[in-house]
């Protein structure tokens, strides 16, 4: 048994396209200029270079782990071992 429903999907679906549409349009016309975002903005840079901080960071400590581990072996060569400065 098919449920059948007074509007048609495809109308609603457009409705809520044009709405979409107008609240954007409007946003555009009478925000444009406005430096009400502005600590947004700002909060989304720190945000990014707190990440891009973070990500260094976790690259650099990767490369300190690695190259302990491997100068920890002991077929590493002991010239290598006297260029590492605790």
């Amino acid at each position: 048994m098919s449920l059948t429903f007074p509007y048609d999907e495809a109308l609603e679906i457009n409705f809520a396209f044009r709405i979409t549409s107008q609240f954007n349009h409007l946003a555009e016309i009478y925000f444009s200029g406005f430096k009400f975002d502005l600590g947004e903005r700002q909060l989304g840079y720190l945000a990014s270079f707190d990440l891009d901080v973070d990500t260094f960071t976790a690259s650099i400590g990767l490369a300190k782990t690695s190259i302990e581990t491997v100068l920890k072996e002991d077929g590493t060569n002991k010239r290598f071992r006297a260029l590492v400065v605790d």
